[in-house]
């Protein structure tokens, strides 16, 4: 993105993760912009059970974060 002089980037995403993409992204110095009405809805019979329902999104979710505090992504 920087090579070519982007800055913003539209995101497409669970509305339970948009903070986390939103903190990634101000890291990355990128401005994100989240065009609502694209969001990805839970579904109960996806085969990733953490897309299911809120319960099991954030179980996983929580377990990203770390990683990502881990790693001092965030």
């Amino acid at each position: 993105m920087k090579k070519r002089g982007w800055k913003s980037a539209v995101i497409i995403t669970h509305p339970a993760m948009e903070a986390r993409n939103d903190a990634l992204c101000t890291r990355l110095e990128i401005i994100t912009i989240a065009p609502r009405g694209l969001e990805i809805q839970y579904d109960p019979e996806s085969v990733q059970p953490w897309t299911r329902n809120q319960s099991a999104w954030w179980e996983r979710e929580s377990e990203v974060i770390d990683k990502c505090l881990e790693e001092g992504w965030l």
